[in-house]
């Protein structure tokens, strides 16, 4: 495809409009073309510098991080926070008490700051806290 211009709103919705490519319902994505374009819409937050989307779970009261190391990360964001083999985080991580609910944690549960094992496994990244 020639070229992808995402849009957001503040609601979520993301809608992407793609050149020389058409939507294939067999296959749920926009596939290339001579000419033409593609539209789809999605709920999912688009990811910016700075920012990782995964999802967490917490397994034996150990919290774990996954990731779609290219989905849900561009280069910069992950050449800053993981290096020499760790997940660096250099300040706590607190959570919204939406994911506090979900994870079934304390309302005054953070992460502390300091560097934590991670794995890759083809494209997944996973990050253990403990």
């Amino acid at each position: 495809m020639a070229s992808a211009l995402p849009f957001s709103s503040l609601l979520g919705i993301h809608i992407v409009i793609s050149s020389k490519a058409y939507w294939d319902g067999a296959t749920q994505s926009c596939v290339p073309r001579e000419k033409g374009g593609c539209c789809h819409i999605w709920t999912d937050k688009l990811i910016g510098p700075g920012q990782i989307a995964g999802d967490f779970e917490k397994a034996n009261g150990i919290l774990i991080l996954s990731i779609s190391g290219t989905k849900a990360l561009d280069k910069a964001t992950f050449d800053k926070f993981f290096q020499n083999g760790k997940f660096i985080l250099d300040g706590p991580l607190t959570f919204s008490p939406e994911v506090l609910s979900k994870l079934e944690l304390q309302g005054n549960y953070t992460i502390p700051a300091g560097s934590y094992a991670y794995n890759i496994s083809g494209d997944l990244i996973t990050v253990t806290f403990k």
